[in-house]
């Protein structure tokens, strides 16, 4: 993104966030291989949100991830669940329910340009932003069905303003779809080469 004037970058854990002069800031999610969000990620994102409500001097936000990246979001990181009992797994969801709006209720508008793979909880990161601009090759999915779960957490897919005829058809299936595929949901504002 070209910006007029100088810029000041902030780290927060694995998200660079870049305050422009014109009022932009650029949040990057760096995370590699893959950019899973983990239970560190959700906290840094509620941090995050509460850094930008914060700053009068932000007028928009775009959430990116770099070019080198794997994929925009590539889902839960599944190490979170290694050895997790369903009273943690159930502890964890509550946290993320919670976690997810706050991010959602920023007060500025906040654009997703998804440059790459969009997984499971990167459609609801996606779909919780104001605006979505996709690289018409980025793929989204929704496979928690393949391990025998359900995605979303319930309320959370309401929040994220997704078509929910091809939702359901994401968290049925585990069927991908091409940004272009999913163009005429209304799911994007903009599908770019």
């Amino acid at each position: 993104m070209d910006h007029q004037g100088s810029a000041k970058c902030e780290q927060w854990g694995d998200f660079s966030l870049t305050l422009h002069s014109d009022g932009v800031a650029v949040l990057v999610f760096d995370r590699p291989p893959v950019n899973s969000v983990s239970v560190a990620v959700y906290e840094d994102l509620v941090r995050i949100a509460d850094r930008i409500d914060q700053d009068s001097h932000i007028k928009a936000v775009v959430l990116t991830a770099p070019e080198s990246a794997r994929a925009w979001c590539g889902g839960a990181d599944l190490n979170d669940f290694v050895g997790m009992d369903p009273v943690r797994r159930k502890a964890r969801y509550e946290f993320v329910n919670a976690a997810l709006p706050r991010f959602a209720a920023i007060q500025r508008p906040v654009l997703a340009a998804i440059t790459g793979p969009v997984v499971g909880v990167g459609m609801l990161l996606a779909g919780l932003c104001d605006m979505r601009i996709a690289s018409a090759t980025a793929k989204f999915s929704c496979p928690e069905i393949d391990y025998g779960l359900v995605a979303g957490g319930g309320g959370i897919l309401a929040l994220a303003r997704m078509p929910e005829a091809k939702v359901r058809e994401m968290l049925f299936t585990g069927s991908r779809f091409t940004a272009e595929e999913l163009e005429p949901t209304g799911y994007f504002n903009y599908v770019l080469p």
